[in-house]
């Protein structure tokens, strides 16, 4: 009997141990912060991640004291993970950091067209922001680069005619794989989606775009008189506040990506993999490729106006807007998007 206690003991002793060895190879070894668990599988993810459904505590992610969903399967499919996007165990400062990837050299035949999937395809996935946040310039990106038609809750018929052919298709059909909208996630309008890609942007930039947006269109400008007037004080006030509200209210939702504008613009076919891979989408290199050659579709403003060589912000609007930025920072840093406050302080163009 006494011999049979022994060997069980041992049995006990040298369970714990294997169980020890196991967890201290998953907590300190090199495997990137930035992996993240979505719909049941493992992807790359980029100071941002993905809310699962129930997990109100922020990402399913390992690293940065964040709490992961772990089993023996996860650890051995993180410890083997061997693509190459994964590689990069470091964090980017707010959004700074540029790759200088060189350009492949693509027709733009290659990603010109894109299709409608059949009906009830796709889940109904939001892409969300503030007017002037780069949403429009985010569905011809995604259009490039999957194939797919995006769509929209706003029936825009410039739009449409301008190329968006999922403009006007009925946005509960799931015959386009994203679905741009302005509203708030806490409004009734939007309990329809399942999931969202909010676009983060410094909110200088986002504020002075909605602004030209509403007085000139999606590629025109303000004129510089209107930056001197008491509407623009008032709209720094209104505007601001949506740009927070925007992105607060859809980041504590379930199933939620957070993309900040600068990173795409500094790392484009990353960032654009990983909202694919956020999609539910299959990945086309040739595509992929094309998009990064052709990152510019017609809606955008031509560079080199006159209006983007002033600062319109006075200090007063500076204070407003730093407050919103703050509480956003919060917001993020509790819900697991960031680790340190958007360092945010005036128009990128003058930085």
């Amino acid at each position: 009997m006494k011999v049979f206690i022994r060997r069980w003991k041992q049995r006990v002793f040298w369970i714990a141990s294997v169980a020890g060895l196991v967890l201290l190879i998953y907590n300190y070894s090199p495997i990137p912060t930035e992996v993240f668990l979505q719909r049941g599988r493992l992807w790359n993810g980029d100071e941002r991640g993905v809310r699962e459904p129930g997990n109100n505590l922020g990402l399913v992610s390992a690293g940065h004291n964040k709490q992961p969903f772990v089993n023996a399967a996860n650890i051995s499919a993180l410890l083997i993970q061997k693509d190459a996007n994964t590689t990069i165990d470091r964090r980017r400062d707010n959004l700074t950091e540029s790759t200088n990837e060189k350009v492949p050299d693509v027709s733009f035949d290659v990603c010109k067209d894109a299709r409608f999937s059949k009906a009830h395809t796709h889940p109904l996935i939001a892409l969300t922001g503030v007017p002037g946040s780069g949403n429009t310039w985010l569905r011809y990106l995604i259009e490039r680069a999957s194939g797919f038609y995006t769509g929209s809750v706003y029936r825009d018929q410039r739009l449409h005619d301008g190329g968006f052919k999922g403009e006007l298709v009925n946005h509960r059909s799931g015959k386009t794989v994203i679905i741009k909208t302005h509203d708030m996630g806490s409004s009734e309008t939007t309990r329809i989606f399942e999931g969202a890609v909010v676009i983060v942007r410094n909110p200088y930039d986002t504020l002075l775009s909605y602004a030209n947006l509403v007085a000139k269109g999606h590629t025109g400008w303000a004129s510089r008189q209107y930056f001197n007037s008491q509407e623009w004080d008032t709209f720094v006030e209104s505007a601001s506040i949506a740009w927070k509200d925007r992105i607060t209210t859809w980041v504590t939702r379930d199933n939620v990506m957070a993309v900040f504008y600068e990173r795409l613009k500094s790392d484009l076919r990353r960032q654009i993999t990983n909202i694919l891979e956020f999609l539910d989408v299959p990945i086309d290199d040739a595509r992929l490729d094309c998009t990064v050659a052709h990152p510019e579709g017609s809606f955008h403003r031509q560079k080199g106006e006159s209006n983007r060589t002033f600062d319109p912000y006075t200090d007063k609007h500076k204070s407003i807007v730093k407050m919103h930025i703050k509480a956003v920072s919060k917001v993020l840093r509790e819900t697991g998007y960031i680790d340190n406050d958007l360092s945010y302080v005036g128009l990128s163009k003058l930085i």
